[in-house]
Protein backbone atom coordinates (compact mmCIF):
# COMPACT_ATOMS: atom_id res chain seq x y z
CA UNK A 1 0.00 0.00 0.00
CA UNK A 2 1.27 3.61 -0.95
CA UNK A 3 1.69 5.82 1.59
CA UNK A 4 -0.74 9.19 2.64
CA UNK A 5 0.61 12.40 2.37
CA UNK A 6 0.20 15.25 4.50
CA UNK A 7 0.37 18.56 3.72
CA UNK A 8 -1.75 21.38 3.76
CA UNK A 9 -3.52 24.32 1.56
CA UNK A 10 -2.18 28.07 1.66
CA UNK A 11 -5.70 29.32 2.22
CA UNK A 12 -4.69 28.31 5.84
CA UNK A 13 -2.44 31.00 5.93
CA UNK A 14 -3.63 33.45 3.66
CA UNK A 15 -1.83 36.74 5.28
CA UNK A 16 2.09 34.95 5.13
CA UNK A 17 4.24 35.03 1.57
CA UNK A 18 5.36 32.13 -0.08
CA UNK A 19 7.98 32.39 1.46
CA UNK A 20 7.18 32.32 5.28
CA UNK A 21 4.76 29.30 4.26
CA UNK A 22 7.57 27.41 3.33
CA UNK A 23 8.96 28.30 6.28
CA UNK A 24 6.04 27.06 8.19
CA UNK A 25 5.82 24.02 6.20
CA UNK A 26 9.63 23.08 7.05
CA UNK A 27 9.27 24.04 10.50
CA UNK A 28 6.17 21.30 10.81
CA UNK A 29 8.16 18.64 8.42
CA UNK A 30 5.92 19.13 6.04
CA UNK A 31 7.00 18.96 2.30
CA UNK A 32 3.54 19.13 0.40
CA UNK A 33 1.56 21.87 -0.62
CA UNK A 34 -1.82 23.21 -2.34
CA UNK A 35 -1.08 27.09 -3.44
CA UNK A 36 -4.15 28.77 -3.52
CA UNK A 37 -4.73 30.37 -6.63
CA UNK A 38 -6.44 33.61 -5.22
CA UNK A 39 -3.35 35.45 -3.22
CA UNK A 40 -0.47 32.99 -3.49
CA UNK A 41 -0.42 31.53 -6.97
CA UNK A 42 -2.56 33.95 -9.17
CA UNK A 43 -0.82 33.83 -12.43
CA UNK A 44 1.58 31.84 -14.30
CA UNK A 45 4.36 34.35 -13.60
CA UNK A 46 3.68 33.89 -9.64
CA UNK A 47 2.92 29.71 -10.57
CA UNK A 48 7.01 29.66 -11.44
CA UNK A 49 8.04 31.82 -8.53
CA UNK A 50 6.53 29.55 -5.98
CA UNK A 51 7.85 26.53 -8.40
CA UNK A 52 11.40 27.50 -8.09
CA UNK A 53 10.83 28.35 -4.29
CA UNK A 54 9.23 24.57 -3.72
CA UNK A 55 12.58 22.95 -5.47
CA UNK A 56 14.94 25.12 -3.33
CA UNK A 57 13.70 23.52 -0.23
CA UNK A 58 11.98 19.97 -1.50
CA UNK A 59 8.94 20.61 -1.23
CA UNK A 60 6.21 18.93 -3.99
CA UNK A 61 2.99 20.75 -5.24
CA UNK A 62 0.31 18.93 -4.05
CA UNK A 63 -2.04 21.03 -6.59
CA UNK A 64 -3.32 24.34 -7.60
CA UNK A 65 -6.33 25.38 -5.32
CA UNK A 66 -7.76 27.37 -8.14
CA UNK A 67 -11.34 29.41 -8.18
CA UNK A 68 -11.90 28.29 -11.77
CA UNK A 69 -15.80 27.40 -11.48
CA UNK A 70 -17.72 25.61 -13.77
CA UNK A 71 -20.47 26.95 -15.12
CA UNK A 72 -20.37 30.58 -13.95
CA UNK A 73 -20.93 33.35 -16.12
CA UNK A 74 -18.36 34.36 -18.96
CA UNK A 75 -16.10 31.38 -17.36
CA UNK A 76 -12.20 32.13 -19.03
CA UNK A 77 -10.51 29.51 -21.59
CA UNK A 78 -9.33 26.72 -18.90
CA UNK A 79 -5.80 26.82 -20.50
CA UNK A 80 -4.52 29.89 -18.72
CA UNK A 81 -5.55 27.65 -15.17
CA UNK A 82 -3.98 24.66 -16.82
CA UNK A 83 -0.89 26.66 -17.65
CA UNK A 84 -0.27 27.65 -14.29
CA UNK A 85 -0.56 24.13 -12.56
CA UNK A 86 2.01 22.87 -15.14
CA UNK A 87 3.90 26.42 -14.30
CA UNK A 88 3.68 25.27 -10.40
CA UNK A 89 5.23 21.97 -11.28
CA UNK A 90 2.04 20.54 -9.91
CA UNK A 91 -0.17 17.34 -11.45
CA UNK A 92 -3.40 18.44 -10.22
CA UNK A 93 -5.89 21.44 -10.30
CA UNK A 94 -8.81 21.93 -7.98
CA UNK A 95 -11.58 23.06 -9.56
CA UNK A 96 -15.35 23.96 -8.69
CA UNK A 97 -18.17 22.07 -10.13
CA UNK A 98 -21.58 24.56 -10.58
CA UNK A 99 -23.03 27.54 -9.00
CA UNK A 100 -25.73 26.26 -7.02
CA UNK A 101 -26.83 23.01 -5.20
CA UNK A 102 -27.32 19.94 -6.61
CA UNK A 103 -30.65 19.28 -6.77
CA UNK A 104 -31.79 22.75 -8.32
CA UNK A 105 -29.83 21.25 -11.67
CA UNK A 106 -31.67 19.97 -14.46
CA UNK A 107 -30.28 17.41 -16.72
CA UNK A 108 -29.89 19.98 -19.86
CA UNK A 109 -27.33 22.02 -17.31
CA UNK A 110 -25.83 18.93 -16.04
CA UNK A 111 -25.11 18.06 -19.82
CA UNK A 112 -23.59 21.51 -20.66
CA UNK A 113 -21.27 20.86 -17.76
CA UNK A 114 -20.36 17.80 -18.73
CA UNK A 115 -19.42 19.03 -21.89
CA UNK A 116 -17.42 21.82 -20.50
CA UNK A 117 -15.51 19.62 -18.01
CA UNK A 118 -14.17 17.23 -20.90
CA UNK A 119 -12.94 20.43 -22.94
CA UNK A 120 -11.16 21.22 -20.18
CA UNK A 121 -9.83 17.99 -19.53
CA UNK A 122 -8.03 18.08 -23.22
CA UNK A 123 -6.58 20.97 -22.35
CA UNK A 124 -5.52 19.88 -19.11
CA UNK A 125 -3.96 16.58 -20.58
CA UNK A 126 -1.98 18.95 -23.07
CA UNK A 127 -0.73 20.20 -20.15
CA UNK A 128 0.21 17.07 -18.08
CA UNK A 129 -2.72 17.71 -15.03
CA UNK A 130 -5.80 16.58 -13.97
CA UNK A 131 -8.94 18.08 -12.65
CA UNK A 132 -10.24 17.54 -9.45
CA UNK A 133 -13.79 18.99 -8.26
CA UNK A 134 -13.85 21.01 -4.97
CA UNK A 135 -16.32 18.98 -2.73
CA UNK A 136 -18.68 21.83 -1.42
CA UNK A 137 -21.91 22.85 -0.75
CA UNK A 138 -24.09 24.86 -3.13
CA UNK A 139 -22.14 23.55 -5.78
CA UNK A 140 -23.20 20.24 -8.12
CA UNK A 141 -20.58 18.16 -6.31
CA UNK A 142 -22.62 18.63 -2.82
CA UNK A 143 -23.18 15.14 -1.96
CA UNK A 144 -21.61 11.66 -2.54
CA UNK A 145 -24.38 9.97 -4.83
CA UNK A 146 -24.37 13.12 -7.17
CA UNK A 147 -20.60 13.31 -7.46
CA UNK A 148 -20.58 10.06 -8.17
CA UNK A 149 -23.09 9.90 -11.21
CA UNK A 150 -21.51 12.99 -12.31
CA UNK A 151 -17.82 11.62 -12.15
CA UNK A 152 -18.79 8.11 -13.90
CA UNK A 153 -19.44 10.13 -16.90
CA UNK A 154 -16.47 12.31 -16.78
CA UNK A 155 -13.16 10.37 -18.25
CA UNK A 156 -10.76 8.71 -15.39
CA UNK A 157 -8.36 11.38 -15.17
CA UNK A 158 -11.49 13.38 -13.64
CA UNK A 159 -11.84 12.89 -9.89
CA UNK A 160 -12.49 14.57 -6.75
CA UNK A 161 -11.66 15.93 -3.33
CA UNK A 162 -13.51 14.81 -0.22
CA UNK A 163 -14.27 16.85 2.78
CA UNK A 164 -16.40 16.58 5.88
CA UNK A 165 -19.85 18.69 5.97
CA UNK A 166 -20.50 17.06 9.79
CA UNK A 167 -24.16 17.01 9.36
CA UNK A 168 -24.04 12.83 9.98
CA UNK A 169 -23.68 12.12 6.12
CA UNK A 170 -20.26 12.36 5.80
CA UNK A 171 -19.90 8.24 5.74
CA UNK A 172 -22.19 8.28 2.78
CA UNK A 173 -20.65 10.75 0.81
CA UNK A 174 -17.17 8.98 0.98
CA UNK A 175 -18.20 5.98 0.15
CA UNK A 176 -19.91 6.97 -2.86
CA UNK A 177 -16.86 8.72 -4.28
CA UNK A 178 -14.68 6.65 -2.80
CA UNK A 179 -12.93 5.17 -6.10
CA UNK A 180 -12.69 8.54 -7.82
CA UNK A 181 -11.20 10.56 -4.58
CA UNK A 182 -8.18 11.87 -5.02
CA UNK A 183 -7.31 14.45 -2.17
CA UNK A 184 -9.12 14.94 0.92
CA UNK A 185 -9.23 18.22 3.05
CA UNK A 186 -8.95 17.73 6.52
CA UNK A 187 -10.50 19.46 9.28
CA UNK A 188 -12.63 19.95 12.37
CA UNK A 189 -15.55 21.97 12.32
CA UNK A 190 -19.36 21.86 13.26
CA UNK A 191 -22.46 22.50 10.80
CA UNK A 192 -21.78 26.27 11.84
CA UNK A 193 -18.23 26.13 10.44
CA UNK A 194 -17.17 26.90 13.79
CA UNK A 195 -13.67 25.72 14.06
CA UNK A 196 -11.92 23.53 16.52
CA UNK A 197 -8.78 21.32 16.83
CA UNK A 198 -8.75 18.46 14.61
CA UNK A 199 -7.80 16.29 18.30
CA UNK A 200 -11.89 16.96 18.36
CA UNK A 201 -12.91 14.92 15.64
CA UNK A 202 -10.14 11.99 16.47
CA UNK A 203 -12.14 8.85 16.19
CA UNK A 204 -14.23 10.04 12.66
CA UNK A 205 -10.90 10.94 11.11
CA UNK A 206 -9.14 7.89 12.22
CA UNK A 207 -12.02 5.81 10.53
CA UNK A 208 -12.35 8.28 7.21
CA UNK A 209 -8.28 8.30 6.82
CA UNK A 210 -8.76 4.13 7.35
CA UNK A 211 -11.29 4.18 4.04
CA UNK A 212 -9.61 6.62 2.27
CA UNK A 213 -6.03 4.07 2.43
CA UNK A 214 -8.30 1.87 0.30
CA UNK A 215 -8.70 4.63 -2.25
CA UNK A 216 -7.18 6.24 -4.90
CA UNK A 217 -6.40 9.16 -2.12
CA UNK A 218 -3.07 9.38 -1.75
CA UNK A 219 -2.82 13.45 -0.38
CA UNK A 220 -4.21 14.68 3.17
CA UNK A 221 -4.58 18.63 3.28
CA UNK A 222 -4.80 20.22 5.70
CA UNK A 223 -7.11 23.56 5.17
CA UNK A 224 -9.21 25.21 8.29
CA UNK A 225 -6.99 25.58 11.44
CA UNK A 226 -8.65 27.34 14.72
CA UNK A 227 -8.09 31.19 14.76
CA UNK A 228 -5.76 30.43 11.33
CA UNK A 229 -3.29 30.20 14.14
CA UNK A 230 0.50 28.69 13.80
CA UNK A 231 0.40 27.01 17.57
CA UNK A 232 -3.04 25.09 16.27
CA UNK A 233 -1.83 24.16 13.01
CA UNK A 234 1.63 22.54 14.42
CA UNK A 235 -0.78 20.92 16.73
CA UNK A 236 -3.16 19.82 14.02
CA UNK A 237 -0.30 18.55 11.66
CA UNK A 238 0.86 16.05 14.67
CA UNK A 239 -2.74 14.81 14.97
CA UNK A 240 -3.14 14.21 11.46
CA UNK A 241 0.63 12.43 11.21
CA UNK A 242 -0.79 10.42 13.82
CA UNK A 243 -3.80 9.73 12.26
CA UNK A 244 -1.69 8.07 9.51
CA UNK A 245 0.33 6.09 11.25
CA UNK A 246 -2.31 4.45 12.82
CA UNK A 247 -4.96 3.89 10.51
Amino acid sequence: MEKMNVGFTTVTFRRKSAEEIVGTALENGIYNIEWGGDVHVPDTAAAKRVSALCRENGIRSLSLGSYYRFGAPETPDFRETAERTAALGADRVRVWLGIKPSEEYTAEEIDGLLLSVEKAAEAADEYGVSIAFEFHRKTLNDNGRTSAEFLSACRRSVTTYWQPFFEGNDETNLSFVKNRVSAAHVFSWNAACERFPLEKEYDFWKKSVSTLKGSPCRDLIIEFVKDDGDENFKNDVACLKKLVSEA
